[in-house]
């Protein structure tokens, strides 16, 4: 009886770090393919499809469609990891993701990024939307090609992730056809210039991280501040005269409108103090603001 009872034991004791083993696995798997982010993006796709829609919006295509790009997502995310391992292991805040820690291989990370952007892209292919398909593909070789290899090269790096960051929006509107309506390219429009500031907040607050890792973000190349003044600028300006000539044009329902105006004024002040007292506290609280704005953004072209 206590033999039977020490086999059983045995065979608990045995079979728990298999469990925690599974499950310690299934996180890492998580925090490779980085949900959040890619919820962010299918989110945005979806408002652009909901927006620029010419006719009735088809709930089936569209969330067939959001798997499809969320896995082509997940993929390029999945890649971008694999690339920067080594510089991701010399960064504080990036050390402990899977693969630079050691709990995912290279290969493994490699392997499993390159078969979930083949099904993510087959499945696109197979719903027979071309315009949908290349576009995938074309985010993928933006984020992956262009962006991640331009980041330990060159400052306007930041100007090219901003295009994949972007794409998104028209994503969505080539998933109902909606090409016609002015929604999906300016939602393009608002995503690409909102990341300017989001950037170069993020890029102030780890600037020391950065600069160990050798990745040229413009706080880490130009000491005088002056790069970081006009990036941040220039994408706070930009993005409150889209935003006005948006609704100027009637595009717009007036809740709409003046919710996109007053989020992007909201966004420029948080800018301005930025650069003119640039130090991590003006920095986290641009990045919070910019946290804050996006889903205000998305909520003014529902409304719209």
């Amino acid at each position: 009886m206590n033999d039977g009872n020490t086999a059983l034991n045995g065979v608990e004791l045995d079979a728990a770090p298999m469990t925690s083993g599974a499950k310690s696995l299934v996180s890492d798997l998580m925090a490779l393919a980085r949900l959040r982010i890619v919820a962010m993006v299918l989110l945005t796709m979806l408002v652009a499809a909901w927006a620029s829609s010419p006719g009735p919006f088809l709930w089936g295509q569209a969330l067939y469609a959001a798997v499809g790009v969320g896995m082509v997502v997940v993929g390029a995310i999945v890649f971008n990891q694999r690339m920067e391992w080594l510089s991701d292991a010399r960064m504080e805040r990036t050390a402990n993701r899977p693969i630079p820690s050691g709990r995912i291989s290279p290969h493994a990370a490699t392997a499993m990024g390159a078969t979930i952007t083949v099904l993510g892209v087959a499945m696109l292919a197979w719903s027979a939307n071309p315009a949908l398909t290349g576009l995938a593909v074309l985010s993928w070789f933006i984020y992956v090609g262009m962006y991640t290899p331009l980041k330990p090269v060159s400052v306007w790096q930041t100007a090219v992730g901003a295009l994949a960051g972007a794409m998104p929006a028209l994503l969505g509107t080539a998933v109902v056809g909606g090409w016609e309506s002015p929604h999906g390219w300016v939602l393009f429009g608002v995503i690409y210039l909102w990341q300017f500031p989001h950037a170069m907040a993020i890029a102030e607050l780890y600037r020391e991280q950065y600069a160990k890792a050798n990745v040229r973000v413009a706080p880490v190349v130009d000491d005088s501040g002056r790069l970081v003044t006009w990036l941040t600028l220039f994408g706070a300006t930009a993005l409150l005269g889209l935003s006005a000539a948006a609704a100027r044009w009637g595009e717009f329902s007036t809740p709409g409108g003046w919710a996109l105006i007053l989020g992007a004024v909201g966004y420029l002040v948080g800018s301005l103090w930025f650069v003119f007292r640039r130090n991590a506290f003006t920095a986290r609280w641009l990045l919070r603001g910019s946290l804050l704005y996006l889903p205000l953004a998305c909520a003014a072209f529902l409304l719209g």
